[in-house]
């Protein structure tokens, strides 16, 4: 089974509707998702923001919204939720909902930030530095590439 739950800020009404497999409980979902705002390592940056301003787990709130028998529905049903209740844009959804990153875009701050680090490990600073892959990940590599569109 898999689900799709709502998760709501009582203060502000913003959601979040998020897709799960086989919990118990719904209310499994909703601890996790707590553990990690606690930590401060949810992998929502607005839903981690929210929660570093309010500070407060009482203030959020959990329904589950359906029950579907199979991905394929249950990655409909969470873009149905995200789109009526335009949780992307007014709540706390990142994209359009399923199980892919369509329609998420880095802001320019993040590119930034990371083309900064990456430029930072050119020649020695790069781990991979004087190493060679052996030819047994050589023909790994190779395999896997095989077939696949190269955008030329």
């Amino acid at each position: 089974m898999y689900y799709v739950y709502m998760i709501m800020n009582k203060q502000n009404k913003k959601i979040y509707i998020g897709l799960t497999k086989n919990v118990n409980n719904a209310d499994d979902r909703f601890k996790q998702h707590i553990r990690y705002l606690k930590g401060n390592y949810h992998h929502n940056h607005k839903l981690q923001r929210d929660f570093n301003l309010h500070k407060c787990t009482d203030m959020y709130t959990h329904h589950l919204l359906c029950k579907c028998s199979s991905i394929k529905l249950a990655e409909k049903m969470e873009k149905f939720f995200i789109a009526y209740y335009n949780s992307k844009y007014c709540g706390f959804n990142l994209n359009d909902g399923g199980l892919s990153n369509k329609g998420y875009t880095q802001s320019d701050y993040a590119k930034k930030v990371a083309s900064e680090v990456h430029s930072k490990l050119i020649g020695e600073k790069n781990p991979f530095f004087g190493r060679r892959h052996s030819e047994k990940t050589k023909m790994i590599i190779s395999k896997k590439n095989k077939g696949r569109n190269k955008g030329k």
